[in-house]
């Protein structure tokens, strides 16, 4: 005992002792139930639709079959009695873990793992929605109602002064791009300007008009949608990019394209699925909240962080 140098580590050999005990008499006990043969008791306690019961969960025969179907499927082959047997209790482990990681509150301390939970229950309330099959006239109906939503974008024919940062300093380049905005507003003429304050960017924008989509691939994400809300004529505040900034001049914009309900059918049933989704989850959670008890601070201003 003098080596173990502390009262900590005599406890915790006691400890250690107790629960090998325990362990030598569970594992006597199982021994016992080998020789007797199998527990009636236990055999009973086995739902038929479950090939095994950890805790109080059944695993239910559907899911074994499952996974020995996932596995034979991969290795092309049956499986030997043996290997099911592993496979089974791997199972068990799992539902193990499982449940020591609810015990845990791992899906309320664990962000990513709350946020899965939420998203799978998410998924089984609107699961059906993925099944919304509407009669044609109400999908032509719907489409008549909401085609504005199924419009699309005009092509936009867009030029630039590009100025780029490095070599420049951030400020430098900003006050170039800030010169240009003025002169091109004054009236300037815009090659001139370009020749005289801009660089050459790495990609060029093409003279023709562009669909939105497309001009996102010249320019970015963040340019592309300021362009979009430009008039004809209208020249942008300078634009920072990773690669310098930006000046963007709407030189034409064309009609709004008119979708026919045989071009936006998909789409008009998407749409009505996704929404028949969201009544789904609304619905739900209404349940959950009438069933809940659900307790406000007061007042809510003094209860935030």
């Amino acid at each position: 005992m003098r080596a173990l140098g502390s009262r900590a580590s005599m406890r915790y050999l006691r400890r250690s002792d107790l629960l090998l005990a325990v362990g030598m008499v569970a594992g006597a006990g199982i021994a016992g139930v080998g020789l007797v043969g199998d527990s009636p008791v236990m055999r009973r306690a086995v739902p038929d639709d479950a090939v095994a019961v950890v805790g109080g969960e059944p695993i239910s025969r559907a899911s074994f079959a499952t996974a020995i179907g996932l596995v034979e499927r991969d290795r092309g082959d049956s499986l030997t009695g043996e290997e099911r047997r592993r496979i089974l209790e791997r199972l068990i482990d799992e539902e193990l873990l499982l449940q020591r990681g609810l015990a845990l509150g791992l899906p309320r301390s664990d962000r990513k793992l709350r946020s899965d939970l939420v998203a799978a229950v998410v998924d089984a309330a609107t699961s059906a929605a993925d099944d919304v099959d509407p009669a044609p006239a109400e999908l032509r109906a719907f489409f008549e109602q909401n085609r504005g939503l199924f419009e699309g974008p005009p092509d936009l024919r867009v030029a630039q002064v590009f100025v780029a940062a490095p070599p420049r300093t951030d400020e430098e380049a900003r006050g170039r791009a800030r010169e240009a905005v003025e002169r091109l507003r004054a009236g300037a003429d815009l090659v001139a300007v370009r020749r005289e304050l801009g660089d050459p960017p790495a990609v060029e924008i093409p003279a023709s008009r562009q669909p939105a989509s497309k001009l996102r691939d010249y320019i970015g994400s963040a340019a592309a949608s300021v362009a979009q809300a430009l008039r004809t004529a209208e020249i942008s505040e300078p634009q920072r990019g990773p690669d310098g900034y930006r000046v963007l001049v709407m030189l034409e914009r064309g009609e709004e394209s008119s979708s026919t309900f045989d071009d936006s059918r998909a789409r008009v049933l998407a749409e009505l699925r996704r929404r028949a989704g969201e009544r789904a989850i609304r619905d739900y959670l209404d349940k959950l909240r009438a069933t809940t008890e659900v307790m406000l601070a007061e007042p809510l201003a003094e209860a935030a962080p």
